[in-house]
């Protein structure tokens, strides 16, 4: 998904990926459009969540 912009386009959305690594014990969030890797190990991960975060544009 890409980022998108209110109406007024003050705002803007980014939906980042949020994954855990079991064999490291650790988690993360990746932007959209980068590999969905461990950044500890370089392994495969488990997506639990795509929030959506608001920041300002600009």
């Amino acid at each position: 998904m890409e980022a998108k912009s209110d109406d007024d386009g003050s705002m803007e959305f980014v939906v980042l990926t949020a994954w855990e690594c079991a064999s490291c014990e650790v988690a993360g969030r990746t932007p959209p459009g980068m590999a969905l890797e461990c950044w500890s190990c370089g392994g495969s991960v488990v997506i639990t969540a795509r929030p959506s975060i608001r920041r300002l544009a600009g």
